[in-house]
């Protein structure tokens, strides 16, 4: 680090300083947060996908403001939102937020901070985020009835923050579309690098049947929907075509086939991502 760039850390850690606690709803903008960011001691591992799905929601116009704000330290060092703050850098538009001033040095290790953490402790989990990390912890963890502890390396994979994102994104409910397979889908495919923007809008675009802004895989997908060739009770099924709606390279399909060879890759492509993430979080 040079003597400038110490000099700029040192007069924004000074800036975000307070002696008490307090809190407020600001306008984030892509300069403050990189100053916001320019306090952090860099000990936060970044994950690229999930800041290009912040990001992505960021562009549309779509974020809440929610009791998850952006923490700093009394003595000025940002503890939580790292995340957020890369994407509001990434997505160059500003966003609202609340955010607290004048925290313990210690209050990181007792709050919720961010993509670490641990849905499996939260009891009022949404039911629309609940049902489809079920079903992804269930698929790769091979059981029916996975533990608390068998699903909390998943959960703190990213699996939560995906889904949550998703839904924060559209709460829309449609008996197929938002389903627990659709929306694990859309999460697994985010995860592993396909495009934010283009997976949240077809999303919304079927869940609110908004025809303009579906591509002709999600037009196809629709039709066999609606001649029973689909059926939301078909896990593996609904999974499989889900896989192929959100995925950008087959967006011009006029028609999605699927076959029993799709239908297991589909299970193994989820059981595969999470477990492989999952051993990082364990590791």
């Amino acid at each position: 680090m040079n003597k400038s760039t110490a000099m700029q850390r040192i007069s924004s850690i000074q800036g975000f300083a307070r002696q008490f606690p307090e809190a407020h709803v600001e306008m984030i903008t892509p300069e403050l947060a990189k100053e916001m960011l320019q306090t952090s001691v860099g000990n936060r591992r970044m994950r690229g996908w999930y800041v290009a799905l912040l990001a992505a929601a960021m562009r549309r116009g779509e974020w809440r403001v929610t009791s998850n704000g952006i923490g700093f330290d009394v003595n000025g060092r940002l503890k939580d939102a790292h995340h957020r703050l890369n994407a509001c850098v990434q997505a160059g538009v500003a966003f609202p937020s609340v955010v607290v001033f004048g925290m313990r040095e210690d209050a990181y290790e007792v709050i919720d901070t961010g993509i670490l953490r641990s849905y499996a402790d939260r009891l009022d989990m949404p039911a629309n985020v609940a049902d489809a990390l079920r079903l992804g912890c269930v698929i790769a963890l091979s059981t029916t009835k996975p533990t608390i502890d068998e699903m909390r390396p998943i959960i703190d994979s990213g699996l939560g923050d995906a889904l949550s994102a998703i839904v924060e994104f559209c709460g829309t409910k449609r008996r197929y579309y938002s389903s627990a397979p659709m929306k694990l889908a859309a999460a697994i495919t985010v995860m592993n690098g396909g495009s934010a923007d283009f997976v949240l809008s077809q999303y919304r675009a079927l869940c609110t049947l908004d025809f303009d802004e579906m591509s002709k895989s999600a037009h196809s997908l629709v039709r066999q929907v609606d001649s029973g060739m689909t059926l939301a009770t078909n896990t593996r099924d609904v999974l499989a075509r889900g896989f192929r709606v959100f995925d950008k390279s087959c967006k011009d399909m006029s028609k999605i086939q699927i076959n029993e060879v799709h239908l297991d890759k589909a299970y193994e492509f989820v059981r595969y991502s999470l477990r492989n993430r999952a051993s990082k979080v364990s590791g």
